[in-house]
């Protein structure tokens, strides 16, 4: 299934809209198992990972992280009441 992929797998943790749940970090880890017994790629987890407490958790398994809803949320929480850009994002 995997063998002309190259890079990493990214495995998306939660369906629906990014931001919207948490990803379950222990059914994230077994599905993480799943995929590297058909790969020797890293796998990167993402969707809905929002602070550090849930990347730790999700990082016991996973070569990799993404955060994105929090960066999305530090851009949003940075704009001007009139939704524009400010000088510097907020820091989280």
């Amino acid at each position: 299934m995997l063998a002309n992929t190259s890079g990493f797998v990214y495995y998306v943790s939660i369906t629906g809209i990014t931001g919207a749940a948490a990803p379950d970090a222990a059914r994230t880890k077994d599905a993480v198992a799943r995929i590297k017994r058909h790969t020797k790629l890293p796998v990167a987890v993402g969707f809905g990972v929002r602070n550090r407490e849930q990347a730790r958790a999700i990082a016991q398994g996973a070569d990799a992280v993404v955060v994105g809803s929090a960066l999305v949320e530090a851009v949003k929480n940075s704009l001007d009441p009139h939704g524009k850009a400010t000088p510097a994002p907020s820091r989280q």
